[in-house]
């Protein structure tokens, strides 16, 4: 279904996701022919010659003002794209993912998201606590209230304080039947899941209910088999630049952060453990995603005290 597009200029367009893609495609090749004069100028102007330009010549004002049009249509363009993004997570709710994993500083008690889908801390979580000057990304169960707590007690966990309560309200984290959902029930859900290695990180890539990925970009919906962390790449193996291009499209990254027990790291661009909502008062047990180089699972387990990733949502009206 078409909708109504407005670029900062007030100019309208009706496009849906197809239409959108063209359009970003079109005006990238306009911003580079532009982009390829530009650099060609001599003397205040140029006689353009093929690349989709007739001969004549173009004023430095002219080429310039050309690519500040084209560079910001290009960018309204994939915000479009990025919002259009969204991932069901029940037969009636669709929520869209934060740009990267959750991140706090103990110093500055200030939250973040990460700046890339592939940012992830590793080893410095060891150095957690309330005056490390280090940012974390592992977060034991339910501490929005309590980031740094590295306690090794289960019931110093017992209460569930989501972490987006602390942003601006509008996030939130998934419950374990929203994960298993998104991970195995959505149509078509095995296709878009896969194993990658992005930008020498190991991880998850999750694409959105509705895709179409570049020409020049191979995705593959799979995991390995066998052992070993290199094992990742094998499946999908996309340096930074290709990511940034998969990533305009709605892809969802989700690196391999290993996880924490008090102040020990492990599993570090191995596995990957990203905590949900869910708990079960009858056993004890919390539910969280769990993915290795031969698998994708939900799972539950009693350790509500080791430090797992934290990704959240926001849900889409």
């Amino acid at each position: 279904m078409k909708k109504r597009f407005t670029f900062s200029t007030g100019e309208h367009i009706e496009a849906d996701l197809e239409d959108l893609q063209r359009l970003l495609s079109d005006n990238k090749q306009y911003l580079e022919n532009y982009e390829e004069v530009f650099s060609s100028l001599e003397d205040d102007d140029y006689v353009a010659r093929g690349n989709g330009f007739c001969d004549r010549k173009y004023s430095d004002d002219f080429i310039e003002g050309q690519l500040e049009k084209y560079a910001q249509r290009v960018k309204e363009i994939q915000r479009w794209l990025r919002d259009a993004a969204v991932f069901s997570v029940s037969e009636h709710k669709k929520v869209r993912f934060s740009n990267g994993n959750l991140q706090f500083s103990p110093s500055k008690r200030m939250w973040r998201f990460a700046e890339h889908q592939y940012d992830c801390i590793g080893e410095n979580n060891k150095f957690m606590g309330k005056s490390s000057d280090v940012w974390i990304d592992l977060f034991g169960w339910g501490t929005g209230d309590n980031p740094e707590n590295v306690s090794t007690i289960p019931k110093d966990y017992s209460q569930f304080n989501d972490w987006g309560e602390h942003l601006d309200g509008s996030w939130r984290t998934l419950t374990l039947d929203e994960w298993e959902y998104l991970i195995a029930k959505r149509p078509n859900a095995t296709k878009k899941c896969g194993l990658a290695q992005v930008a020498g990180i190991n991880g998850l890539i999750l694409l959105p209910d509705d895709y179409v990925l570049p020409d020049d970009i191979v995705f593959n919906s799979a995991v390995a088999s066998g052992l070993g962390s290199e094992l990742f790449k094998t499946i999908n193996d996309y340096s930074a630049q290709q990511f940034a291009e998969i990533e305009t499209y709605g892809a969802v990254f989700f690196p391999a952060g290993g996880y924490r027990h008090a102040y020990g790291m492990f599993r570090v661009n191995c596995s990957g453990y990203y905590w949900s909502s869910s708990s079960d008062p009858c056993n004890n047990r919390v539910g969280f995603l769990h993915f290795h180089q031969s698998g994708i699972v939900t799972d539950t387990d009693t350790n509500r005290v080791e430090g797992h990733s934290v990704r959240l949502v926001t849900e889409v009206s």
